[in-house]
C-alpha cells in the first residue's frame, strides 16, 4: 500500500479554483443565451450554490431546455436539485 503522505508534488505553480461570484454566473449565463437559468437560480441560495461550481453552471446551460422551471422549484434540497440537473444532462439510453 502506497502512504499518500509521503509524496510532496513538484510543481513550478498551481491553481486554486475558486467558486464563481453572483455577477459572475448572470454574465456567463446572459453570453450563453440562459438568461431563463438566472430568473429561476437567482434568489435561490440553494441553486446559487450549485452554479457557483464552473461544471454545474456549465451543465445548467446544456440542460436548459430539458430543465421545468416549477419541477426545479418543487425540489427541496440540493442533492435533489443535482440529481434532477443530471437526469436532464444526461440523455436516456435509447430502447431497442
Amino acid at each position: 500500500m502506497i502512504a499518500w503522505t509521503s509524496f510532496k508534488l513538484q510543481l513550478n505553480g498551481a491553481i486554486c479554483l475558486l467558486p464563481l461570484g453572483d455577477e459572475q454566473i448572470h454574465e456567463y449565463l446572459v453570453r450563453a443565451d440562459c438568461a431563463g437559468v438566472w430568473q429561476g437560480i437567482g434568489l435561490d441560495l440553494e441553486s446559487m450554490d450549485l452554479a457557483r461550481s464552473p461544471l454545474l453552471l456549465r451543465m445548467m446551460t446544456v440542460a436548459y431546455g430539458e430543465l421545468s422551471p416549477d419541477d426545479w422549484k418543487r425540489l427541496a434540497s440540493p442533492s435533489e436539485r443535482r440529481e434532477y440537473l443530471l437526469a436532464a444532462y444526461t440523455p436516456a439510453p435509447a430502447v431497442s
